[in-house]
């Protein structure tokens, strides 16, 4: 299996008391498998996609992510599994504002040291549509045109893993569909592995397979 989650939950301290932001889970996934994540707010959506991207670290339980428990990792170690290993697409855009888009979708390549030409960036945003955008700073873009961006950020190193967080949150309808449209076009193309969180049932239903997260009830 590509993905193998066992038994994990996360808490916070507040004060004195204890917040539980995700009840123990279990659940795998196989690669080019589509999974949505649903259920109420505040039932650990996205406290589930920040410990599968590393980007927090579970109270208990193991994550492994193709065959590597990337909770066992060096933050410098996680850092480089994250940057070829997944691409993440958040609601919030998360660009750099002072790159352009070229800039921007250029990062993770920097990041893991792999050289890269201006071809290969101009044919990302070419796929989702912005080959006439590259020069262009976030502040210049229209929300859906950012989200485009952050798209191609996601995919520009080939990662096996795409991670999705509300990606159309932000976005009025028609232009989150057509940001949905994209995506799971870039999945079945490339072969991704996709966890989706969402609130839409709609966009769930896109998917493979449905994971509930019950919170509270």
């Amino acid at each position: 299996m590509f993905i193998d989650i066992q038994n994990v939950s996360k808490n916070y301290r507040q004060g004195d008391g204890l917040i539980q932001a995700l009840k123990p889970i279990s659940f795998h996934a196989e690669k080019n498998e589509t999974l949505a994540i649903v259920g109420p707010s505040g039932s650990g959506k996205t406290t589930l996609l920040s410990l599968l991207a590393g980007l927090d670290t579970p109270t208990e339980g193991s994550i492994a992510i193709d065959s590597e428990i990337i909770s066992t990792l060096s933050q410098k170690d996680l850092g480089l599994f994250r940057s070829r290993k997944m691409g993440i697409v958040f609601q919030q855009f998360h660009l750099m504002p002072h790159l352009t888009a070229f800039e921007n979708v250029s990062l993770p390549l920097e990041i893991i040291g792999e050289k890269y030409t201006a071809d290969k960036i101009n044919a990302v945003l070419d796929i989702v549509g912005l080959s006439k955008r590259s020069g262009h700073l976030p502040s210049q873009l229209s929300g859906g045109e950012q989200q485009r961006v952050a798209i191609a950020r996601a995919i520009v190193h080939n990662p096996p893993l795409l991670l999705a967080d509300e990606p159309s949150g932000n976005l009025d309808l028609e232009t989150g569909k057509r940001v949905m449209d994209l995506i799971f076009s870039l999945v079945e193309k490339q072969k991704l592995t996709l966890l989706l969180v969402t609130h839409d049932l709609h966009l769930a239903d896109r998917c493979q397979r449905k994971i509930l997260l019950k919170g509270d009830q």
